[in-house]
């Protein structure tokens, strides 16, 4: 074994976390590898800096496994429904040929390491890490603490996850209990240098809060059946009532969605890569006055946000969760915008 730990991350909300634990590690004489494995589509070669990351050791595996979810509405599109079905299966041969290529390197990225960290129990290279090593399973946001989506069974029933970390263990509702421990990411109390490196590695190196200032968080509506453009039409409303209030108006699309589907919003852009929590690392208090989501699981996650966060449904409602009736819900009950900054 040339590392105590080893984390398996497939989002950079993963690769967030594991640098923390990494560095926590570190100040404890443990030597750790992130391997981070990521979409073809997705540009987040930036990501892995040694320059930076001087307290663990990074990988990259580009991969062509992205996952496609069918949703309800897809369902009632033909069409549609079709092109995602062809498209799932031309994936699934292709996952023959990464078995004895990629697979064999991602084990054996794994078999590295005394102690495996993974982020989700459930797809395509966890499925057969789980099946030779023991791992503890790390949250990834609020759907770690429901239960598997479909056939509803507690996260961490695999035997061989022997723990499962979690922020909020009390909140935990679809969690095996007895593996349940508390997870410990303080991103304020990291050294000064280290953040500065995150802050840098995420590309916010060079942030200033704006006086006045307003974010709004994105969800993943390609991943609901609720068709994208309608969620911008909400998501332009909000602007507009903000910018009524002499706001600045910032917009942080879901990691999930493309860029390109809020161009034309009339606020200034973030990087959908970024992950929430990295503006937990911002120095000089919270990063933005205010701070607006329809649903509160993409925010929950972030402790320094911004001074005052709003949202429209607050309960652990994840967007694949959502249905037609909970968007018009969001749509009639806007956030109150009034909140002082």
């Amino acid at each position: 074994m040339r590392f105590d730990n080893v984390f398996v991350c497939y989002s950079t909300q993963n690769y967030l976390k594991a640098l923390h634990l990494a560095f926590r590690g570190y100040e404890n004489g443990e030597s750790s590898k992130i391997l981070v494995l990521t979409c073809a589509t997705d540009s987040r070669l930036r990501l892995v800096r040694p320059d930076l990351v001087f307290w663990a050791h990074v990988e990259h595996e580009v991969h062509d496994n992205r996952f496609v979810r069918i949703t309800g509405r897809d369902r009632r599109r033909p069409h549609a429904l079709l092109g995602k079905t062809l498209h799932k299966v031309g994936i699934r041969a292709r996952r023959g040929l990464l078995r004895r290529a990629q697979l064999r390197r991602v084990l054996d990225h794994v078999d590295e390491g005394g102690r495996v960290f993974l982020f989700l129990e459930r797809n395509y290279f966890s499925d057969r890490i789980l099946a030779r090593r023991r791992c503890t399973l790390v949250e990834e946001g609020i759907s770690s603490y429901l239960p598997h989506r479909g056939d509803g069974e507690k996260k961490g029933h695999h035997p061989n996850v022997d723990a499962v970390l979690l922020r909020d263990p009390d909140r935990a509702r679809g969690v095996v209990p007895e593996k349940i421990r508390p997870l410990e990411l303080d991103y304020q109390s990291l050294p000064v240098r280290v953040r500065s490196a995150l802050l840098s590695l995420f590309g916010l190196g060079e942030f200033q809060r704006a006086e006045d200032s307003a974010l709004i968080v994105g969800q993943a509506w390609s991943c609901s059946s609720v068709p994208v453009r309608h969620a911008v039409e909400l998501y332009r409303a909000w602007i507009a009532a903000l910018r009524d209030r002499g706001r600045s108006v910032w917009f942080k699309p879901h990691p999930n969605e493309s860029r390109r589907a809020y161009a034309d919003l009339d606020c200034e852009l973030l990087d959908p890569t970024i992950p929430i929590e990295v503006f937990d690392l911002i120095e000089d208090g919270p990063a933005f006055g205010q701070a607006f989501s329809a649903l509160r699981s993409s925010v929950a996650m972030s402790r320094q946000l911004a001074e005052h966060v709003a949202c429209v449904v607050d309960e652990d409602m994840v967007v694949e969760d959502l249905q037609r009736a909970d968007f018009d819900r969001i749509r009639a009950q806007s956030p109150d915008f009034s909140g002082r900054s």
